[in-house]
């Protein structure tokens, strides 16, 4: 998870500091939480439309694939910053295994 990784940031270090001071580290865990609070207030509209009745297809469709799109993007990011460790078994992160569910979702993109 991000706030699982913000953690391991804090802690692992490379020439001689956590990686989490590192620049590029602080741009990457910086785009992840942006995304994350992007599709969640986009997911939160859709809430607010399906309250009111009036919640479109459209819509839908966009909320579906853009976030499935996003977990992916998150669940690679996190992984990166893990770096080796993540492959390592009985890690608290161990590497991600597709689930059903994950396919059920990723059935709309079609590229």
């Amino acid at each position: 998870t991000l706030a699982l990784t913000i953690e391991y940031v804090k802690e692992r270090k490379a020439f001689g500091k956590p990686i989490g001071d590192f620049q590029n580290t602080r741009f990457r865990l910086a785009e992840m939480q942006m995304d994350v609070r992007m599709h969640r207030a986009f997911v939160n509209e859709c809430l607010a439309s399906y309250l009111k009745g009036d919640l479109d297809v459209g819509s839908v469709s966009m909320a579906k694939l853009g976030c499935t799109e996003m977990q992916g993007r998150i669940a690679d990011g996190c992984l990166q910053m893990f770096g080796g460790y993540a492959i390592w078994p009985n890690t608290p992160f161990p590497a991600p295994t597709p689930t059903p569910e994950h396919s059920v979702f990723m059935a709309a993109p079609q590229k």
